[in-house]
């Protein structure tokens, strides 16, 4: 077993390039189901039902990385004082999801209390990316 450039094992970077590469692809399938040229805050690329009936890839990725970053985030044995805040943020973030039909401005509101709440932790950092990177699927948050 090795180590790379920064001290890490090759296992741990195999881990780190193989959760990207899931979340590289999750992103991609959410990505090519938005239609070219239409605003992410209108119509079916902002979570609305299908007219097939199909659930928007995106709201599908955000579930799935939302669940992701409490798991590890439960499973992290230290509790960052900013915890409750985070938890609340994603609460919110699943329920949009459940929903289907997200608010890309609450998204982004979301996802700053969680980076803010637990953005120092590094165990949970790449789930983090992995909800910022669904989260930007939608769109920019309009400006105020």
């Amino acid at each position: 077993m090795g180590n790379d450039r920064r001290g890490r094992s090759t296992v741990t970077v195999q881990a780190e390039a193989g959760a990207r590469d899931g979340r590289d692809a999750r992103a991609g399938e959410a990505r090519e189901a938005r239609a070219p040229g239409r605003p992410a805050e209108h119509g079916p690329e902002a979570g609305e039902a299908r007219a097939s009936g199909t659930p928007d890839p995106r709201v599908t990725a955000l579930a799935a990385a939302v669940a992701r970053l409490r798991g590890d985030l439960a499973a992290h044995p230290a509790h960052p004082s900013d915890r409750a805040p985070a938890e609340e943020a994603l609460t919110e973030l699943a329920a949009m999801a459940a929903a289907g039909a997200p608010d890309v401005a609450r998204l982004h509101r979301a996802l700053l209390v969680v980076a803010g709440a637990v953005g120092s932790v590094s165990a949970v950092a790449p789930a983090v990316a992995e909800v910022r990177d669904v989260i930007e699927l939608f769109g920019s948050a309009p400006r105020r």
